[in-house]
């Protein structure tokens, strides 16, 4: 069995803070889509949701295909069971908030199907897959970051554009079947 278990601080120097909700919201995001979070992984498709917390996908992670049951337990942690291919086991990416500030332990417990625990091989392997993981959840973190930094310029894009009574700029900011509700106002609907 191949065990690692590692946390990485979420908030460094000169990076974009990011909150307990921002991590959860990034880690729902990558369980749904991870293509976007994860460089080793070329494929990704949600099969069939058995709830609202709990779904099967199909990945390629490395070159193989296999399927994960992901389990969301809000704000806390997302659990990744393989269910099937040549590495089994259980992936849990959890949000920490202790003494060290806010973290993100990822952690695995795996099997490689056909080698016996402590094998060359699976000491091999071990070593590699804990290096992609760790790029995965770097890479993680960092499209969090971009998407809080993104989120975080709109807003400030759209008050500013507010602040100084730039109608133009306020406008383009609007789909065309928008709807701003100021105060007790009535709605006012669409560019116009």
């Amino acid at each position: 069995m191949i065990e690692v278990s590692r946390r990485i601080p979420v908030n460094e120097p000169g990076q974009p803070k990011l909150v307990r909700a921002d991590v959860w919201q990034g880690l729902v995001m990558k369980a749904n889509n991870a293509l976007p979070f994860v460089p080793a992984m070329t494929y990704c498709q949600v099969l069939n949701r058995e709830s609202d917390s709990v779904f099967v996908r199909e990945i390629e992670f490395c070159g193989e295909r296999c399927r994960e049951r992901i389990t969301l337990m809000p704000e806390e942690r997302v659990k990744f069971e393989r269910l099937d291919g040549s590495v089994l086991g259980t992936i849990n990416n959890v949000i920490e908030d202790d003494a060290e500030g806010l973290g993100l332990r990822f952690s695995f417990g795996l099997k490689l199907a056909g080698e016996e625990d402590g094998s060359p091989a699976e000491v091999a392997y071990g070593k590699i897959v804990e290096k992609d993981y760790l790029k995965a959840v770097d890479a993680t973190l960092a499209a969090i970051r971009m998407m809080k930094s993104s989120r975080d310029m709109l807003i400030k894009r759209y008050y500013d554009a507010v602040d100084s009574m730039d109608l133009e700029a306020f406008k383009a900011m609007h789909s065309k079947n928008a709807r701003v509700i100021f105060a007790n106002f009535p709605a006012a609907e669409g560019p116009d």
